[in-house]
């Protein structure tokens, strides 16, 4: 009796195992195009842009710079975004702000990886990596 459990016990664990597996197999992640100057990932109706402060379309090593994240169809509840030299300011209805320093060692080629990822109700992952150009900081 109690094999026959435990056998269906980890026929269970199993399943929800590789389920999992398939789930996460699944998920998305992209390289964002620059469009119209602006960094924007779309994704069927969901939709994440990158502003920097005035309109730039890199950063500066060791260089503080203000950006904001807009989004559209996403719950920016699930939403997670993460990367190095990346610091939060506000966030509200409207979006995220944050504040920006790349540093030189963490750049991958001369960039700089910023990655959001909401996973919704179901378990689907949008998932998404912002390569944004950075230059030497001024000698």
């Amino acid at each position: 009796m109690r094999s026959k459990s435990l056998n269906g016990f980890l026929i269970v664990i199993i399943g929800l195992t590789l389920g999992n597996c398939r789930s996460k197999s699944e998920s998305k992640t992209e390289t964002a195009p620059i469009s119209n100057n602006e960094f924007v990932y779309m994704e069927s109706e969901k939709r994440i842009e990158l502003i920097l402060e005035d309109n730039v379309h890199f950063l500066v090593v060791d260089k503080p710079t203000k950006a904001k994240f807009q989004t559209k169809n996403i719950d920016n509840q699930r939403l997670v975004i993460y990367g190095s030299g990346i610091m939060l300011n506000t966030a509200n209805k409207d979006g995220f702000r944050f504040i920006i320093t790349p540093i030189e060692k963490t750049l991958v080629d001369g960039n700089l990886e910023i990655q959001v990822s909401e996973r919704n109700e179901n378990g689907e992952i949008f998932s998404h990596k912002f390569l944004i150009p950075v230059k030497p900081k001024p000698k």
